[in-house]
């Protein structure tokens, strides 16, 4: 499967899982708006959180990276 196929399949798979968690607890929404309300400025400053984050932004860009800048056994 090529690259571009591979990403698009990896974006349609997020935004199915995305839309179906949305829909599932779409009742709770407000009562997880308000717990994140709280929690978030306490979650920011926490450093585990923080690590969390760049790491899930470094993994992606290196995929992204390693995806353009393979050979042709992906397409």
């Amino acid at each position: 499967m090529g690259r571009l196929k591979t990403l698009s399949c990896i974006a349609l798979l997020g935004f199915v899982l995305g839309a179906s968690v949305y829909t599932i607890c779409r009742p709770y929404i407000p009562s997880i708006r308000r717990f994140l309300s709280k929690a978030i400025p306490q979650l920011l400053q926490a450093d585990w959180f923080l690590a969390g984050v760049l790491g899930a932004v470094i993994l992606t860009v290196s995929v992204v990276v390693w995806a353009y800048t393979t050979g042709s056994e992906w397409e």
